[in-house]
């Protein structure tokens, strides 16, 4: 019979206390099928974009972006690159006025929050146009922005201010982006009437970020006008994606030299 003091008799209770650390340890680890149950929240966004994301999901497409006027794919489901786009448009709400934000709240992202894409018409020169997109990767929706530009008429001159809004999902990098300056001309293709560059920009669940305004060209012709928004944006941990265009809203400059152009 061993002693307690004995070393055979410590190595038996160190060997005891070492297995009983082991099980309560191996007791706290997850398994894999407990892992498997825990949930991630799921991602938010606009009603409005359902059925688009439906499309996506059924399409099995490895990158897509939905947006009021429909579906891009910008890899297929076989990982191909197609930049393909599908038409599922919603309709635009024409509002009258806004929610005010609450203390320390973001304007822009008090309204249009339930809708695609919304325009509003703050005076006779001045009118903002808002859009929700929705991104993800095969049945998975990874996060949603927003989109406002604002547009100034000053005689017969553009300006447009674009804001980002980050709604959920990783941090974004916004590059490659420019607002076109664009001519209606009836059955024809529209006439191009300047291509503004702008620089780029990261997004995450700060404040929106608006860049410096945009000045466009003088307007001779008598017609009817508006702006083309594209850009390319990058989540954190996630490749490069392709935004559809922005259409930023029709505005009228008729007339001459003399007469200034006007928000319809």
């Amino acid at each position: 019979m061993l002693k307690s003091g004995s070393p055979r008799g410590h190595r038996g209770k160190i060997v005891s206390a070492l297995s009983t650390a082991i099980l309560i340890v191996s007791s706290l680890v997850a398994t894999p099928a407990s892992a498997a149950t825990e949930k991630k929240p799921e991602i938010s966004y606009s009603a409005a974009l359902e059925p688009c994301v439906q499309k996506a999901i059924k399409s099995k497409a490895k990158k897509w972006v939905c947006e009021p006027e429909g579906l891009n794919i910008n890899v297929d489901s076989k990982g191909v690159q197609v930049n393909e786009f599908i038409e599922v448009p919603t309709k635009q709400i024409l509002l009258g006025s806004v929610a005010q934000p609450a203390k320390g709240g973001s304007h822009e992202d008090t309204w249009c929050e339930n809708g695609a894409s919304c325009k509003r018409k703050i005076n006779d020169y001045i009118y903002e146009v808002k859009r929700n997109a929705v991104y993800g990767s095969g049945s998975k929706t990874i996060g949603q922005y927003d989109l406002v530009v604002r547009t100034y008429l000053n005689g017969r001159q553009a300006q447009w201010t674009v804001t980002r809004v980050w709604d959920s999902g990783p941090s974004l990098n916004f590059t490659d982006s420019k607002l076109t300056c664009l001519e209606k001309r009836g059955a024809l293709s529209p006439n191009i009437c300047g291509t503004h560059k702008l620089s780029s920009v990261t997004i995450n669940s700060g404040v929106p970020r608006t860049q410096k305004k945009i000045y466009g060209n003088y307007l001779k012709n008598s017609n009817n006008y508006y702006g083309m928004f594209r850009t390319k944006f990058t989540p954190r941990g996630y490749s490069q994606y392709t935004a559809a265009g922005f259409d930023t809203g029709t505005f009228n400059c008729y007339g001459n030299a003399d007469d200034r152009c006007y928000v319809p």
